[in-house]
């Protein structure tokens, strides 16, 4: 749930930066405070709705001995779905829709930049602090952009992978335990986007240093 929903907040926050960009005069209107909480109210329903399934889909393991829960399993009944249909509806949803929505964005903004730059660079010649600070808008969008994909995309894709192949032969504990290793690797790289973030914007951001720094000092 928390990793659909951080998908789609980057999703809003590229759509903010674009209004900023095409619509400047209008983009303070148009995400207003109130808006914006409306829409992560709306972003959190629907992706509740879209992982309600989990309610009916599986069900608990209980522990003969101790009567207690131990875990989860699927029920026998939605086993094709969870199988079959929701690794490629997570995939989709989650990574490739979201990738999709932030790479849009990130393009039209760019192509917005270059075009306001060229506009500059047939009345004056020569470099402009305008312009650094679009270059440095530029390599960030694209960063974070290419990041997200490399992040994001091999969890999706090995859940993919991995529902297909336990169907396929019977696992064996050194089955088990590879993919338990490597569902944790994978499931902590995803998470890396979320913490790197902040560096990136550092590196890769002028403007943010300096308001960082103003910030702090």
């Amino acid at each position: 749930f928390a990793w659909h929903l951080s998908a789609w907040i980057l999703v809003a926050i590229s759509i903010e930066r674009l209004i900023s960009v095409y619509l400047p005069h209008k983009s303070k209107i148009i995400c207003s405070k109130n808006r914006g909480a409306v829409a992560i109210v709306i972003m959190t329903l629907m992706i509740f709705m879209v992982n309600i399934h989990y309610f009916w889909t599986y069900t608990r393991i209980v522990t003969k001995s101790t009567g207690r829960p131990s875990g989860c399993r699927k029920r026998k009944r939605y086993k094709y779905f969870i199988t079959w249909v929701w690794p490629w509806l997570e995939f989709s949803f989650a990574t490739l829709l979201p990738f999709i929505a932030i790479l849009a964005c990130n393009v039209a903004i760019i192509c917005r930049v270059l075009q306001s730059k060229f506009n500059r660079k047939q009345n004056y010649s020569g470099t402009t602090s305008t312009d650094s600070r679009l270059s440095s808008m530029t390599l960030t969008l694209l960063t974070v952009s290419l990041i997200f994909l490399l992040t994001n995309s091999p969890k999706a894709i090995y859940y993919i992978y991995r529902e297909y192949h336990k169907t396929k032969k019977r696992e064996t504990k050194t089955d088990i335990v590879n993919r338990q290793l490597w569902w944790t690797i994978l499931i902590n790289i995803m998470y890396t986007n979320n913490a790197i973030n902040f560096i990136l914007y550092c590196f890769t951001g002028t403007r943010f240093r300096k308001e960082l720094r103003k910030t702090f000092w």
